[in-house]
């Protein structure tokens, strides 16, 4: 699967963003807020379920990537990243309190430094898996 011709690149100089693929990765963030709805995993610490989604979505990606090869994979993944992580605030602020993610807490509306921990933590993390996916889409020398 491609995403540029040879013409495009030749002429623009560079290859362009799989906007789909990024925005089709990033809504895997919607994982989280869905078992909690579902109660899949209720017997898991919140933090430790996080965890286990956070890495079951970072391995499909890394799967995702090494498959489909987008342009720009480091890029790509950081993107895909940073829409995650729009989407994880957005379902901790507006979805989180409507459905009872929190345990009746006022959520992340009290706590605004809390969003932007999360937001760091999550991009320091999608930064090593978008250097993984650098390294498994990588030619090989001729």
């Amino acid at each position: 699967m491609t995403y540029e011709t040879q013409e495009y690149r030749r002429h623009h100089g560079r290859a362009r963003l799989a906007w789909p693929f990024i925005i089709g990765l990033g809504s895997l963030a919607l994982l989280e807020p869905v078992t909690h709805a579902l109660g899949l995993f209720g017997e898991m610490h919140p933090g430790a379920r996080h965890f286990a989604i956070l890495a079951g979505v970072s391995v499909i990606w890394l799967a995702l990537v090494a498959y489909v090869r987008p342009p720009r994979p480091f890029l790509t993944v950081i993107l895909a990243g940073a829409c995650y992580v729009t989407v994880v605030a957005t379902a901790g602020l507006i979805v989180g309190p409507l459905i009872g993610i929190g345990g009746g807490s006022p959520g992340l509306w009290v706590f605004p430094i809390a969003v932007v921990s999360m937001a760091s933590t999550h991009m320091i993390w999608f930064v090593v898996v978008a250097a993984i996916a650098h390294v498994v889409t990588r030619e090989a020398p001729q």
